[in-house]
Order: structure tokens, then sequence, then C-alpha cells
């Protein structure tokens, strides 16, 4: 799976960030957001199996990037969703408002500026449909467990 940016290579890290772009966007109180009538049954959309070890790391099959994406995005919520919900609320640009005395006025002013929902259309409108279909996944699994 290739993520690109400019016809360039990003590193896989960039999948997550947009992850958590399209979770924000999904819980979105703006009139931008999306709406139930717009929202996959994730039950009837995404299929996955996570199997953990006896140590809990999960193993995740899936048929399609679709369900691979749920999946990770599952269970990582399952694992971390207090670091993930930390994180969203950093990156939506809100976190003087959740955060108090921890958030950071200039993070804010930055990422309600970097992640514009024309920004986020564009990058997600230059990525392979695997990668759209991960990163839609992910954020149904994430928005399934939280």
């Amino acid at each position: 799976m290739n993520i690109l940016i400019r016809n360039q290579r990003a590193p896989t890290l960039t999948l997550l960030t947009m992850a958590v772009s399209l979770a924000l966007f999904g819980c979105s109180d703006n009139d931008n957001s999306l709406n139930d009538d717009d929202i996959d049954t994730p039950a009837a959309t995404y299929e996955a199996n996570i199997q953990r070890t006896q140590f809990g790391i999960p193993h995740i099959t899936a048929k399609d990037y679709k369900g691979l994406g749920y999946g990770v995005g599952y269970a990582f919520a399952e694992d971390n969703i207090c670091s993930l919900a930390h994180e969203i609320v950093v990156a939506s640009g809100q976190s003087m408002l959740y955060l108090g005395d921890e958030g950071n006025m200039a993070s804010d002013v930055f990422y309600t500026w970097y992640n514009s929902p024309e920004r986020r259309s564009s990058f997600l409108a230059a990525q392979d449909p695997e990668v759209i279909d991960a990163v839609t996944g992910y954020a149904a699994g994430y928005r399934l467990s939280a």
C-alpha cells in the first residue's frame, strides 16, 4: 500500500493522521459533518477477524482493505482510547476547549488551519483506492469502539 503526496511516497504514519482526521470529521458538530444518512452500518459494510495472543497483541485478518482498516481502528481504540482521544482533540484544534491548562493555543491555531476540509479532501483524493478504503474502515472501527 502506497501513500502519495504530490506524487511522492510518504511514511505510513500519514495513514494514521488521515484516519484521525476522518474520525474527527465524523465527530464534528458543524454543518459539514456526516449525518446519520451518510454513515454506513459497520456490520453490513466492514468485516474483520481480530484474534489476540495470550499477551493481548491483536492479529487482524480481513478480506479487503476496508475490513483491515476497520479491525485495526477497532483494536487500536480498544487498547488506546484515551491517548487516541487526546490526539484527536489536539489534531482538531480544540485542546484549549477540552484540555484546559494542558491545551496549547498555538497548536490549536495551527491544526485548525492545517486540517481544513479542503486540505483533507484533496489529500484523500490523491490516495490509492486501497488507502482510502483502509482509512475509511479505520474511522468506522474507531467510531464503533468509542
